[in-house]
């Protein structure tokens, strides 16, 4: 997706955030907003409106679009075990600068994660809080193989192109990696993934 192609929807729980976030969005040069979710290739919005409009988080079942969750913590990301998102951005940290590079990586294809919630995802996965296991999960050659495209960011659809199956078939895949890892999100199970050395970290 190019950068210079991203047209931009707001879906917030409150108008007050919605207006301080789009004058965070306005900065960023080349970024068109738009006001209807069906319009825009990129959606933002803050946890509390997924929670109320099914539509918009269930985007892996059949939009091209992108999903950029808003939290308030890092903390929130524990609770948020139902949602397949291309990024997450931090309020209390946002600007046009941070946007920025979120954006980017989502028209790259990446998974966007500010590094502090990075390390609160990679606390979760080495705390104490956590599950100990005496001996790493077992995963299938098709789930370790899934596994790598999850570390890709990928959506489900993209992983049943990779892998040459039904987008149902991957989210089975994806459901089992979760169940094994233990993990209550995807973003969980790739730093479960990174600590077990199921799959190796990408060089910088």
């Amino acid at each position: 997706m190019p950068v210079d192609d991203l047209t931009i929807t707001l879906v917030m729980d409150n108008e007050v955030a919605r207006r301080g976030l789009a004058a965070v969005v306005q900065q960023v040069p080349w970024v068109r907003m738009c006001d209807a979710p069906d319009d825009a290739n990129v959606v933002i919005a803050s946890l509390r409106a997924l929670d109320r409009d099914e539509a918009l988080w269930r985007h892996d079942d059949g939009w091209p679009r992108k999903l950029l969750v808003l939290l308030d913590e890092p903390d929130q990301v524990d609770n948020v075990r139902w949602l397949t998102a291309d990024g997450y951005l931090l309020s209390r940290d946002l600007t046009p600068e941070a946007l920025h590079r979120a954006l980017l990586q989502v028209a790259d294809g990446q998974l966007a994660v500010p590094a502090e919630l990075g390390r609160h995802l990679l606390r979760l996965a080495t705390g104490a809080a956590r599950r100990e296991r005496t001996r790493a999960p077992v995963l299938t050659p098709r789930e370790r193989e899934t596994l790598g495209l999850l570390a890709e960011g990928l959506s489900n659809r993209q992983i049943g192109r990779r892998l040459g199956v039904s987008e149902h078939g991957a989210k089975r895949l994806v459901g089992s990696i979760m169940t094994k890892l233990d993990s209550p999100n995807r973003t969980l199970a790739v730093a479960i993934a990174l600590r077990e050395r199921l799959i190796q970290a990408e060089p910088a």
